[in-house]
């Protein structure tokens, strides 16, 4: 009788120790927000919500360009640059999967490059660009920690007018 009564309170402790589906329901369903939300916030370049979607000490990674934004200040620097060379951005969120500590979202930025990208294309191309790309989160405390964007950027490139010349001399892009 005493086995029994010990092997119920363990099987309490170990559920009650249990996270229960209630709260993995509830974290998936804030998560999934928070992905959708960061896409509207490169969408709109407004950063008022960044302090909501991102703990203090987060970092974002432009993986591409080998940079990593760290805490709310580099981060909103990061999310608004895109606004300062494109004009009619849009982000369209292809996929969405999410879990109660990391996540990814799949998405298509479309835009009008109508400003020099400093540092980048010293003009303005005028032309519609489309990259596709995935960004790779974990969360924490109910916000983003981390995220990483990856994407195709000679699917961006290329439209604005570039070429890229590969080993032995096929060229990719306009001639």
């Amino acid at each position: 009788m005493k086995k029994i009564k010990y092997i119920y309170l363990l099987l309490g402790i170990f559920f009650s120790c249990q996270p229960s589906n209630k709260l993995i329901q509830n974290d998936i369903e804030n998560n999934t927000r928070l992905l959708q939300d960061l896409m509207e916030l490169w969408e709109t370049g407004d950063t008022s919500k960044t302090p909501e979607l991102f703990v203090e000490k987060a970092t974002y990674t432009d993986v591409p360009n080998n940079n990593t934004m760290r805490g709310i200040e580099g981060i909103n620097q990061y999310l608004t640059h895109v606004h300062m060379w494109a004009s009619n951005v849009q982000m369209d969120i292809r996929n969405i999967k999410v879990s109660p500590k990391m996540g990814y979202v799949e998405w298509t930025f479309t835009a009008v490059h109508t400003s020099p990208i400093p540092g980048r294309v010293s003009v303005a191309t005028n032309r519609n660009v489309t990259l596709k790309g995935a960004t790779l989160v974990e969360f924490n405390e109910g916000k983003i920690q981390k995220a990483s964007d990856y994407m195709d950027v000679l699917g961006f490139v290329i439209p604005l007018g570039s070429k890229v010349e590969l080993p032995g001399g096929v060229i990719i892009g306009n001639e």
